[in-house]
């Protein structure tokens, strides 16, 4: 089985893997890097309205095959409703 190194990327740092792991493609190595930037995301959501989190996937030869960001931007639409939320 390919051996697949997925790295994240949130609120400005880059957390590499340097260990990776073994999937049965690259297709199942996709699968875990949406589902572990869904997670971290989610957990990271409530605390800013403008953030990005990345998730790329490199392969044995170090070259990346795979990557995908996620995007929150949010505002409030009036002073009214910022001040109400502060």
């Amino acid at each position: 089985m390919p051996l697949y190194f997925i790295d994240l990327s949130c609120r400005g740092h880059l957390y590499c893997d340097d260990a990776g792991r073994r999937f049965a493609s690259l297709a199942q190595a996709r699968r875990e890097a949406l589902s572990s930037l869904g997670e971290i995301a989610s957990g990271l959501l409530a605390k800013a309205d403008r953030q990005d989190f990345a998730v790329s996937i490199r392969d044995e030869s170090n070259r990346e095959v795979y990557a995908a960001k996620l995007c929150l931007a949010g505002a409030f639409t009036t002073a009214r409703t910022a001040r109400e939320a502060a």
